[in-house]
């Protein structure tokens, strides 16, 4: 499923985004994002006040999925590197 959540409303059951958390691409960047939004929530803060904005690659819709945090995914493309 590709769900995109741009806003939500400040409401009791939809807390005002405390943080946004941007990273995606791969799990060695969705993973430690989802590590600090979990520590944010066991010191008392809502995973609805955590928004990440993060790619719509397969891992990041996984990972995010999976959870109740607000997101945005985003069609993006890889940096082009070359070696020289």
């Amino acid at each position: 499923m590709r769900s995109v959540v741009v806003t939500t409303p400040n409401t009791p059951s939809s807390p005002r985004v405390f943080a946004v958390i941007a990273g995606g691409g791969t799990a060695g960047h969705v993973i430690p994002a989802l590590a600090l939004a979990e520590h944010l929530c066991e010191r008392g803060r809502s995973p609805r006040s955590i928004a990440f904005v993060a790619s719509r690659r397969p891992i990041d819709e996984q990972l995010l999925g999976a959870t109740d945090h607000p997101r945005l995914l985003l069609s993006v493309d890889g940096l082009q590197r070359s070696l020289g």
